[in-house]
């Protein structure tokens, strides 16, 4: 199988990634096709292989010293902010994303609103979901919780970002609260496009392909436009041995993904042709 598989957008594997750092949670009631199973835990290991860090070059670097330089001198908020703002994004250029939502923080701190906050927040769950370091999962998640936290003192009853906490629950000593958290999204909100999502994606984690297939399934039912979802259902299936109805959800991401989802879905039915 070609390992450009799984080369896609971040958003769109990006829990994927994750879930694959942590240990299996729920205990495995059917193996489905090992070989496909071993064949998409192989393609996932080679993407987080790619997202190490990028090197900066010389010039990068120079403007990296001269902007943290700048930003411990500051004298006020406003010109933090923008040296700040500057390193957030050299650093997410480079993937370097635990650094990224560093600089992140620090505009939140100077700037503490609602919005800076979701920044920060959106900036460590980012790099909690793409960190190939499992020693730094739990602190990433921590304080993506802590931003996440104070956006929902405003606005207790955000169930995505809700449903994004419950996740950073996965890599504590406790990753049944986030499990919860999530069925308590799903009783308030059965149809929680965000919840579902990510129901079905503990269930690909703990290798349940049954459950996820009928997690993606309710998605696709409800949402039908949502191409991650025909994705991960496909890839379910795939591991199921269900090859039929993979393609069908395979064909549907060739046609209607961004580029290189596409190109996903084309090496697959190549390969299932």
């Amino acid at each position: 199988m070609r390992k450009e598989r799984f080369l896609l957008t971040l958003s769109a594997f990006t829990l994927v990634i994750f879930l694959y750092q942590l240990p299996k949670i729920v205990v495995n009631n059917k193996e489905g096709d090992s070989t496909s199973v071993e064949a998409m835990e192989g393609d996932i290991h080679h993407l987080i292989q790619r997202m190490h860090p990028l090197p900066l070059s010389e010039a990068d670097n120079q403007k990296v010293t001269l902007w943290k330089k700048a930003l411990a001198q500051m004298d006020n908020s406003e010109k933090g902010i923008k040296f700040a703002d500057s390193l957030a994004r050299m650093f997410r250029r480079h993937n370097e994303l635990d650094s990224a939502a560093k600089y992140t923080e620090v505009i939140a701190q100077l700037l503490p609103t609602k919005e800076s906050y979701l920044n920060a927040g959106n900036a460590y769950y980012e790099a909690f979901s793409l960190t190939v370091n499992a020693e730094k999962l739990k602190s990433l998640g921590e304080k993506a919780r802590i931003y996440y936290d104070k956006v929902l003192e405003e606005k207790p009853d955000d169930l995505e970002i809700q449903a994004k906490v419950a996740m950073t629950y996965m890599a504590t000593e406790n990753p049944m609260q986030g499990i919860a958290m999530l069925r308590g999204i799903l009783a308030q909100d059965p149809y929680n496009q965000l919840a579902l999502k990510n129901m079905g994606l503990l269930s690909m984690q703990s290798k349940q392909y049954d459950k996820a297939v009928q997690r993606f399934e309710k998605v696709v039912y409800l949402y039908a436009e949502d191409v991650e979802a025909r994705l991960y259902l496909a890839l379910s299936y795939l591991a199921l041995g269900e090859k039929i109805k993979a393609k069908s959800h395979l064909n549907f991401v060739k046609e209607r993904g961004d580029a290189i989802m596409k190109s996903t879905a084309a090496s697959y039915l190549n390969s299932l042709s």
